[in-house]
């Protein structure tokens, strides 16, 4: 799973949202690697070189939705796609069901 470049002010509020599930998402080993300690504009557009970027490489909906039309990634979108992405997976999984089996 990667995690996604933003702006952040200082070392405690980005320990604060670097391993939210909405900072997560999900890509294939190799362009992870490739792009991981990228900053935003590199991960989503590449660098020129290759075929090793999210706009040309996502092959999931959850990941091409969400992220090809943010210019930058900031700690709202990151807040908004945590709380999005928590409803849908209550949704999916009964909790109470797997907390009580």
């Amino acid at each position: 799973m990667e995690t996604m470049e933003y702006v952040i002010e200082n070392d405690d509020e980005a320990n604060e949202f670097i391993y939210q599930i909405g900072n997560m998402t999900l890509l294939k080993g190799s362009l992870n690697s490739q792009i991981k300690n990228s900053l935003w504009n590199i991960k989503l557009n590449g660098d020129g070189s290759k075929k090793n970027c999210i706009k040309k490489c996502a092959d999931l909906s959850i990941t091409r939705d969400d992220l090809l039309d943010k210019k930058e990634w900031t700690k709202d979108d990151i807040k908004e796609r945590t709380a999005r992405l928590t409803k849908e997976f209550l949704k999916i999984w009964d909790i109470n069901y797997i907390i009580n089996d």
